[in-house]
Formats: structure tokens, sequence, C-alpha cells
């Protein structure tokens, strides 16, 4: 028999009596907010309605992104990431196992050197596709335009975020390409890979500090890459 959800003591300043609220309830009100499935329409609208009511809130601290996404809807990801980028703080991007496609795109828009990933965690990038084809008439061209207008965008917003090229982005989303933490560092799509890093970053954003890392040892480097 399951436990159910775990409930932890939470006060708000304005309150003078804490209360037990579940603890998705308490992260969110940290600013804390979680992807643990695929992307669909819904699910996007839940992750944009939070973004929203935090922001208009204007509680201080970064957000906290926590990814752990096989993919989805590639336009449901675009809007979700133009929310992220006016939310008016910065939004740390931490991706724990395996975030693939979409999941993968919306870990490397998190802001400047708040993208982490774990040192078990990997990245799956590919071109995005649909189904066009269950349309009937023209309509399926225009299911293809509409796809490949997407793709266009997903691949500069890649290129921008990396340093890279369109050129290479495209050529690294031809086929399905699984990356580890020091390959997507490596090629710029996250900053950090360490579990560590991820929880000081944490504590510096919601004590308004800039994030110092540890240094690493070289051995550890190359055992992780």
């Amino acid at each position: 028999m399951g436990v159910g959800i775990p409930k932890v003591p939470f006060q708000e300043p304005e309150e003078e009596d804490m209360s037990w609220v579940d603890v998705y309830t308490r992260l969110f009100r940290g600013k804390w907010l979680f992807l643990t499935q695929p992307l669909d329409r819904a699910t996007s609208g839940q992750l944009e309605a939070m973004f929203v009511f935090l922001k208009h809130e204007g509680r201080k601290g970064d957000f906290a992104f926590f990814l752990s996404c096989s993919g989805g809807s590639i336009l449901s990801g675009l809007a979700l990431r133009d929310l992220m980028i006016t939310s008016g703080k910065d939004v740390i991007t931490i991706g724990m196992g395996l975030n693939a496609s979409i999941g993968a795109f919306l870990l490397s828009v998190g802001s400047e050197k708040k993208r982490m990933i774990s040192s078990s965690g990997r990245l799956m990038i590919h071109q995005p596709y649909t189904y066009p084809y269950d349309a009937r008439g023209g309509q399926c061209i225009e299911d293809a335009l509409l796809l490949m207008e997407a793709r266009y965008k997903v691949v500069r917003i890649y290129a921008d975020r990396t340093n890279s090229t369109v050129p290479n982005i495209w050529e690294e989303m031809e086929r399905e390409r699984y990356l580890r933490g020091y390959e997507s560092l490596t090629l710029g799509f996250i900053d950090w890979v360490d579990l560590m890093d991820m929880m000081n970053i944490l504590k510096s954003a919601n004590a308004g500090e800039d994030f110092k890392p540890r240094p690493k040892k070289k051995e550890l480097v190359e055992i992780e890459a």
C-alpha cells in the first residue's frame, strides 16, 4: 500500500500559524516546478499557468525547473520556452534521468550558466516529427510546412544557446543521438554536470547570491567523460 503524498510544514510570511501542505504545493510555493512526463498540450498549459502565477506573485529568487521528459509536442515546448524567457527571473533547469527531444530542448533553454544535469543523466536530440499523413488532401502539405518552420526555430535556438552554427545543429539532429553529461557540456547544451553543483546553485539562488562552482578533480572529469 502506498504512503500517499507526504505533507510538510509551511508558513507564508503574512500568516501567523504554520500549516501542513503536500510536498508538491510546498515546492511550487518555492518556485520549484517539475516536468516528469512527455509534454502535451494539457501539461504545457499547467506549467505555463504556474510560471504566470509565480511571476505575478512577485516572489524572490530564481525558478528551478526539474526535467525528466522523454519528449512530446514541439509547439507546446516552444510556447513553454517563450514563457520561461519572459518570466522576469532566471530559470534554473535541472535534468534528471533521460531528457529527449523537446525535453532536451527545454533543458538547454534555461538561463545562462544555470543549466544542469546529473552525472548519470542523458540528453537525446533528434529532428522533430509529426503525422501529417492522417490529414486529407492538401492539409498534409500545411502540416509539413508548419513542422519545417518549427524545426528551423528549434535549430536556431539550439545554435544560439550552444554557440554553435545552424548547419552543425541541423546535422546533429538528423539522427537520434544520445549524449552523456559531459558530452552535453562539451557541446554547450548544459553548463554543469554535478549533483552537488545543482544543490549549491539552488541554495545560492534562494539566498540571492552568485554561484561559485566547486573545483573539479581532473580524474573525475576523465572518468565521467
